[in-house]
């Protein structure tokens, strides 16, 4: 398509719901045909609208997961009711504070996509993130499933690279590589938090972490080599002659 002809005006009403369709059919294409300009108020609708559903989602899949461990409640406070409530809080402002986020997130992709050699500005790279929000949705559902979602984490690159070489005119060997590179760093990252956060768990839980055990054997090994010392001299003492 025309990319002076690539506007809000070029929408159909029914691109809300065909939009998911078209971008799990054929990336490529979809991302060949989103609006350019027009400003931000349709592509914040159209995300926000996609977060409701997102959350909604999230909100009835919640409901067959195990409670998450939290922090120690104040006497008195029902946990399954505080949870409930912290659930419901997210369903009506939830979406509103992704929307937020995606502003941000839109200036740090608007970074990359330019040191990679796009001519697009700001407003086409916050479109190319909003028109990703119906994967959202996808991963709300994916996650009945644990660790399912890290399926719709992998499709989101692939939609991030289509969005780069499509939209951006960048050449495909640098939009995989370097987002490649990123997901890896990505990756690495989300594997050393987790792995803090089970250490921590552990830890509040009263098991000691393997690193405590490794100081508290080598203490216990100081020590003990310490009264062997002091022993074997006072015995050497003792055996001189008087």
């Amino acid at each position: 398509m025309d990319e002076m002809n690539r506007s809000d005006s070029s929408e159909g009403k029914g691109i809300f719901w065909s939009s998911a369709l078209q971008m799990l059919k054929g990336p490529r294409q979809y991302f060949q045909s989103i609006p350019l300009s027009g400003g931000f108020l349709k592509p914040v609708l159209f995300a926000a609208g996609w977060y409701y559903i997102s959350s909604a989602v999230d909100f009835v899949v919640a409901r067959f997961r195990p409670p998450p461990q939290m922090v120690p409640l104040p006497l008195g406070v029902d946990p399954k009711m505080f949870r409930l409530a912290v659930d419901l809080g997210w369903l009506l402002v939830g979406a509103w504070f992704i929307v937020l986020v995606l502003f941000a997130a839109a200036g740090f992709f608007y970074v990359i996509w330019r040191l990679l050699g796009s001519k697009q500005n700001y407003e086409v790279s916050f479109r190319c993130i909003a028109y990703m929000a119906p994967l959202t949705v996808i991963s709300s559902i994916m996650g009945i499933v644990p660790f399912l979602p890290i399926v719709a984490v992998f499709y989101g690159l692939y939609l991030v690279i289509n969005a780069s070489i499509e939209t951006h005119q960048i050449k495909p060997v640098r939009a995989w590589v370097v987002w490649g590179l990123c997901a890896s760093l990505f990756l690495l990252i989300s594997l050393a938090l987790g792995i803090a956060n089970r250490v921590i768990a552990r830890r509040n839980m009263g098991y000691p972490s393997p690193l405590s055990q490794v100081t508290q054997t080598s203490s216990e090994q100081d020590v003990q080599v310490l009264a062997n010392q002091i022993q074997k001299q006072a015995e050497q003492q003792s055996a001189k002659p008087q």
